[in-house]
């Protein structure tokens, strides 16, 4: 798989975690399922996997950044735009903006691409099923 591409989704990923672990809901539902323990002591849970989970992030962009300077600033250029900075390709068509992504695409399993109509990260997730390919 493409280094720059395995960070990127790590990035995705992780920013996913922080987004849900932050939330109010999710705080909620550990406080029900962790009767035993008092509020105090879960919110630094949640504090202590937010700061490992920014610690990781720290370190994926700088790596990305060793990469490719330009991959970091696109990624939150289209996260800022779009809510996420990379999406899948699925069925040859790109789950950004759902247009058709080229049919050379699809079989760039663990490559980095870009879509052609609104530019965001693309990749093709191996073992999926994609247009005009058997598994």
């Amino acid at each position: 798989m493409d280094p720059a591409l395995e960070k990127l989704i790590r990035l995705h990923d992780l920013e996913k975690m922080e987004e849900e672990i932050s939330s109010e809901e999710y705080m909620k539902i550990i406080s029900k399922l962790r009767q035993e323990e008092d509020e105090e002591e879960l919110k630094k849970m949640r504090d202590e996997a937010l700061e490992a989970i920014r610690r990781e992030k720290e370190k994926i962009i700088k790596e990305l950044n060793k990469i490719n300077p330009t991959y970091y600033n696109r990624y939150r250029m289209f996260k800022n735009a779009y809510g996420h900075g990379i999406a899948q390709v699925v069925e040859g068509i790109c789950l950004n903006c759902f247009s058709r992504v080229p049919t050379s695409f699809i079989t760039q399993h663990g490559k980095l691409l870009r879509c052609p109509n609104c530019g965001i990260f693309l990749y093709v997730p191996k073992g999926k099923k994609t247009e005009g390919e058997r598994l």
